[in-house]
């Protein structure tokens, strides 16, 4: 049986992603890895250090010893993770990189939202990368919502999702709007769901084409 690895640094993200992963790689087999300190870590530092992407490698290490695809699901730690993957015999993906990709096909004007620093850069910095990896113009409009996170970890959903809501409407629909959003975080993907329906063709979420990429790259290495 197949078998996707994921990565995560946060415990409320993985029964979303684990429904959507059963959803579209049906008889493949889940193994979640979780170290919430190192998203905490990264958060306190506003960045990596050498100690936080020493621990990253070994977790995806850990991952990659049980399973044909690992997928890291957070944005804050994916330049730790593009490390690791140099060093994995199994392919090592970011959730987030196909829809970075996807955003810079979409459009030259690009906004990133994030309610966490420590993903709004690393997360702009992959947009760039697929960019300049594909030869295109990218303008890139960074948005961080403030107290989105805050209200998030104290238990108030519908104030997070309402401040992140509002930029996404800043973004979309501000003085110089941009073409399309990425949402560096998995966990904000619900919340594009409650804008109307033309705007949420301009906003990109990770999970769903993180996870389809998985299932092709499965496909390719043989476990269709």
């Amino acid at each position: 049986m197949a078998t996707l690895g994921l990565v995560h640094t946060v415990r409320r993200v993985i029964p979303g992603l684990s429904d959507l992963a059963a959803e579209l790689l049906p008889g493949v087999r889940q193994l979640h890895y979780l170290d919430e300190s190192v998203l905490q870590d990264a958060i306190a530092l506003n960045g990596l250090s050498a100690d936080i992407i020493r621990r990253v490698r070994t977790l995806v290490a850990l991952a990659a010893e049980r399973s044909d695809v690992v997928l890291v699901t957070c944005s804050s730690i994916g330049p730790a993770a593009d490390i690791a993957a140099g060093e994995c015999y199994v392919p090592v993906l970011r959730l987030d990189r196909p829809m970075a990709e996807e955003a810079v096909r979409a459009g030259e004007h690009i906004g990133v939202i994030a309610t966490l620093g420590s993903t709004l850069t690393p997360t702009a910095q992959l947009v760039r990368q697929c960019a300049e990896e594909a030869q295109r113009r990218a303008e890139i409009t960074q948005l961080l919502v403030e107290g989105a996170f805050a209200a998030a970890s104290s238990g108030l959903p519908a104030e997070h999702d309402r401040l992140v809501l509002e930029g996404l409407e800043e973004l979309l629909l501000g003085p110089d709007p941009v073409e399309v959003v990425t949402l560096a975080q998995a966990s904000m993907a619900p919340v594009a769901a409650q804008l109307p329906e033309k705007l949420q063709a301009r906003v990109l979420a990770s999970p769903r084409s993180g996870l389809r990429r998985a299932a092709e790259i499965l496909e390719r290495v043989g476990h269709p």
